[in-house]
């Protein structure tokens, strides 16, 4: 498994998703957890923790690095991954649609890739038009996926801001 789009400030550890993959109750079972990341360096000391290490993710984890800032990864570096949880955060000079639309070309070029699942957050202000297009652009025969989008996330502690549901723009 690839996760990419994670692990790039210090606002957030991220280390949640790795977790999430690597339990051991869990309906994943991935030999491998390969953390895509734009700096190795960086990334290694958010996921290197004592948790990580009493929990077996450190067997599991290795890191591949982008080829530039905020990079997604190529055909090449996804050769022999069968599945990839990509984020794509909204914001400022963000393009979603255009984010989304190349980790479908990518997905489906690369052969190995069987399944991709990929969090939006920040997706308020979407064109529901071109979002529709962008997630109907992953439909292959050989690919499943979910696109799942959020508004923005919050690192507070549980409890401390009451939630408020509002229109997302799909």
């Amino acid at each position: 498994c690839l996760v990419s789009g994670l692990v790039k400030t210090k606002e957030r550890t991220d280390q949640t998703i790795f977790d999430l993959l690597n339990l051991e109750d869990s309906a994943f079972k991935f030999d491998k957890i390969v953390a895509f990341v734009d700096d190795v360096k960086f990334a290694k000391k958010r996921l290197l923790s004592r948790h990580a290490r009493y929990t077996g993710l450190l067997d599991r984890l290795d890191f591949s690095e982008a080829i530039a800032a905020g990079a997604l990864p190529t055909v090449e570096q996804l050769d022999g991954v069968k599945s990839w949880v990509a984020v794509v955060s909204g914001g400022e000079g963000v393009d979603i649609v255009s984010e989304l639309t190349q980790i479908s070309g990518t997905a489906k070029a690369a052969t190995s890739i069987e399944n991709v699942a990929v969090l939006v957050t920040d997706a308020t202000s979407l064109d529901e038009a071109a979002a529709k297009a962008a997630v109907e652009s992953f439909a292959s025969d050989s690919l499943s996926f979910t696109v799942i989008a959020t508004g923005p996330i919050n690192e507070k502690v549980e409890g401390s801001m009451p939630y408020m549901i509002s229109e997302l723009g799909t």
